[in-house]
């Protein structure tokens, strides 16, 4: 089930179906609490979302089902969340603005790419102000493509109090050292921003 930071309105203009509303009744750790109340949809019928917290699941369409559909995202949205619907755990996260989403395919295409030259860009990526999982996903890939430019600025990003990702990447950091205690010598190379 897919939640994201918007409003949706829907019309149901011709056709039927049965759908469901899942609602999130609840945080437990890790994941969420569903709820689902069946819908049968006909013509006529008017619907209004939350989709941080509820959202429409289509289950089937009885004859072809025509849905006029508003949508009205935030002005600065939160990250969209995707839920396994058995166990209500949480399987992904993605930006919330469709350019910062862009970016991050771009990045993690870069990466699959093996595109080692890119590492340097990516890094700065990393160590801007932005959206802290566009950021994140940045330092991931710099540390896969250039192990020693990902882990400046890694470490860059850890030393930084104020930062939103200083604790994760502190974190990080730590445990690639207890692993990985030659990585010490390459923080004090020049960083790549």
């Amino acid at each position: 089930m897919l939640f994201c930071d918007a409003t949706r309105f829907d019309a149901v203009l011709a056709g039927a179906g049965d759908a469901r509303i899942v609602r999130i009744a609840g945080h437990d750790g890790e994941g969420v609490r569903l709820s689902q109340e069946p819908l049968a949809l006909r013509p006529g019928h008017r619907l209004a979302f939350d989709l941080n917290s509820e959202t429409l699941a289509v289950d089937s369409v009885d004859r072809r089902l025509v849905v006029l559909r508003l949508l009205r995202m935030a002005p600065e949205p939160a990250p969209g969340r995707e839920y396994d619907a058995a166990s209500g755990r949480l399987l992904h996260r993605s930006a919330g603005r469709i350019g910062t989403s862009r970016r991050e395919a771009i990045i993690a295409l870069l990466g699959r790419m093996g595109r080692a030259d890119a590492a340097p860009q990516i890094a700065r990526v990393a160590l801007d102000e932005g959206d802290p999982s566009l950021r994140w996903q940045a330092l991931r890939e710099a540390l896969a493509l250039d192990t020693a430019t990902g882990f400046r600025a890694l470490a860059s990003v850890a030393r930084r109090g104020e930062d939103p990702l200083a604790a994760q990447a502190g974190a990080l950091r730590a445990q690639l050292l207890e692993t990985h205690p030659e990585l010490a010598q390459l923080e004090t190379g020049p960083c790549p921003a």
